[in-house]
């Protein structure tokens, strides 16, 4: 499947749903040109596809909530039919994180803890606990890639 048209497609899906307040973060370096080109905020993190790409992203994720940003990821294969976030981020909720329920896979971590989060779309807002969390991520991924 072509990076560059699944993220214009998903960036117009975005548009169409309201959402204007986003930041790409680009693991492809034709794609990070391409957004660049139409004036789409975009940062450019490079990752060995497949291998690094879970650990690139865990670290970004860390980052911008480590920078004090309420993180509202989404993997764009994801379909939005209107903006989630006044819903996700409004309210005063007092969540650290909210993710979706994976499938069964790792089986491993399903049959010690009977579910598997999905990080194709999750909220972590800036708390302490958010931190924690993906800091600890990040260092098991360092542990084991």
């Amino acid at each position: 499947i072509n990076a560059e048209y699944m993220g214009l497609n998903f960036l117009a899906a975005l548009a169409r749903a309201g959402v204007t307040n986003y930041l790409v973060f680009a693991m492809d370096e034709a794609l990070h040109r391409l957004l660049q080109a139409r004036g789409i905020a975009t940062f450019y993190c490079p990752a060995a596809y497949p291998t690094a790409l879970l650990s690139v992203r865990t670290v970004v994720w860390r980052a911008v909530v480590g920078l004090g940003f309420a993180l509202l990821h989404t993997d764009v294969d994801a379909v939005w039919l209107r903006d989630p976030q006044p819903r996700l981020l409004g309210g005063g909720s007092p969540h650290a994180m909210v993710f979706t329920e994976g499938t069964i896979s790792p089986q491993v971590m399903h049959a010690k803890w009977g579910f598997v989060l999905c990080s194709g779309v999750f909220l972590a807002r800036p708390t302490p606990l958010a931190d924690r969390l993906l800091e600890a991520m990040v260092q098991a991924q360092l542990r084991d890639p």
